[in-house]
């Protein structure tokens, strides 16, 4: 549906008219790409020219399918250990070359082991570059994967224990690899209980964000959102953790993580989300809970649950809220990218489970406010707006018939008509 911007044209004299309009709430979906797995669609990323790649679980193989701008499917490509047990794909991330990275874990009993975490670099047309791994003696999973501009990796998940718990099944771990898989580096924050890294982010200096559970009761199901930044050589600069303010009443746990290029460090999970400083300070808090989480580059927070995708504006502000586009979807996965464009992409699983989808939502233009005309002569108006959202393909201009006047391109503030127009008479801009 079209957004107007009516002027009500009189030419009879310079008179300047202005116009507020309310924006758009709705989140319209571009496509929805359905295909047929057995198990889960984990995460989602997407390149530079908005191909979409998705990794979860088949059966007992991690699989990653890649979809092009338009949901169409690429090609499908699948991993299982060298033992042939299960492997299983949880996290993943694409650099600026189009090479693609995962994470998750293999079963390697022909080694003695058991689950070991997975790394594995692809090139833009599957080709498996190389395969990497990190063993303790007992289970270990990486949970998410990013890259930064060098092609450096960053993973974050959890290794066996290090402390004498009967409880304890992991601890938090994590890990940096070059562009060739080789292992720079590792740390891991270990508590008396279970811990875990869901979510892992890193800014464009380097340093490193994560965020996911620390449990530090005495309690099997008690745990506590847990945020760390460390610095690109693994060195730690600090620690906050959101502390359950029900214990006992099961854990809370971080899932995602996302930093601005003002570095702002926004972390969601299953008691809200939040926003932390440079120093890891708390500057605000929302109680809508999430498994992805995304930042824009005017700073804009996009959160994706279960049931809906939910956009902030950098203070907290909700901007609007939106939902599959089928009633049987379910906005699964532990992850939610958002492109400069607006565009908006996760992976979704329908209510049968056996149906995985990926969906892509077109943001709506914003429409523009402070729109006036100035009637220069009988014929002659010069129009302006403020251009309120970068959503746009362009902006057309409508009598009160419907008839076109003229297409204009995206942010266009300023249009001068001298010829066309006609006496008492409306006109109407629509962003497109």
């Amino acid at each position: 549906m079209k957004n107007k911007i009516l002027l009500f044209l009189l030419l009879l004299a310079p008179i300047t008219y202005a116009y507020a309009l309310q924006p758009v709430w709705e989140l319209p979906s571009e496509w929805l790409s359905l295909y047929f797995s057995g198990d889960t669609a984990q995460d989602i990323a997407v390149d530079a020219s908005e191909n979409s790649y998705i990794i979860g679980t088949d059966s007992n193989r991690a699989y990653i399918r890649k979809f092009n701008s338009n949901g169409l499917i690429l090609w499908t490509t699948s991993y299982i250990s060298p033992s042939s047990e299960n492997s299983k794909g949880y996290g993943i991330t694409v650099d600026n070359a189009g090479y693609v990275y995962a994470t998750g874990y293999e079963i390697r009993t022909d080694l003695g082991q058991s689950a070991n975490i997975w790394v594995a670099k692809y090139d833009t047309n599957a080709n498996l570059q190389w395969t990497t791994g990190y063993a303790t003696t007992d289970d270990d999973a990486g949970c998410a994967i990013t890259v930064d501009n060098a092609g450096s990796l960053y993973v974050t998940g959890y290794i066996s224990q290090l402390v004498a718990n009967p409880w304890s099944t992991g601890t938090l771990w994590v890990g940096k690899y070059n562009t060739n898989g080789l292992l720079q580096w590792t740390t891991v924050y270990a508590g008396p209980n279970k811990d875990n890294g869901h979510g892992i982010a890193v800014d464009s200096s380097g340093d490193i964000y994560i965020t996911g559970v620390a449990n530090d009761g005495n309690t099997m199901n008690s745990g506590d959102i847990i945020t760390r930044k460390y610095t690109s050589t693994g060195l730690l600069a600090w620690t906050t953790i959101y502390a359950n303010p029900m214990d006992n009443r099961g854990a809370i746990i971080g899932q995602d993580i996302a930093v601005s290029t003002s570095g702002h460090v926004y972390a969601t999970g299953s008691m809200g989300t939040f926003r932390f400083d440079l120093n890891g300070l708390l500057q605000w808090a929302t109680t809508y809970s999430g498994l992805g989480i995304a930042v824009d580059g005017a700073e804009n927070i996009y959160i994706s649950n279960t049931s809906s995708i939910k956009k902030f504006d950098s203070n907290g502000f909700d901007q609007w809220t939106t939902t599959a586009p089928v009633s049987t979807v379910l906005l699964a996965g532990q992850d939610i990218t958002v492109k400069n464009n607006g565009n908006v992409y996760v992976p979704g699983t329908y209510e049968d489970s056996f149906s995985k989808c990926a969906i892509k939502f077109k943001q709506a233009p914003i429409t523009p406010t402070g729109f006036t005309g100035v009637v220069i002569s009988s014929g002659i108006i010069e129009w302006s707006w403020n251009d309120n959202s970068n959503h746009e393909s362009g902006y057309s201009v409508y009598s009160s018939a419907d008839e076109l006047l003229v297409n204009l391109s995206a942010n266009t503030t300023h249009w001068l008509e001298e010829t066309g127009l006609a006496s008492n008479t409306q006109y109407h801009v629509c962003p497109n």
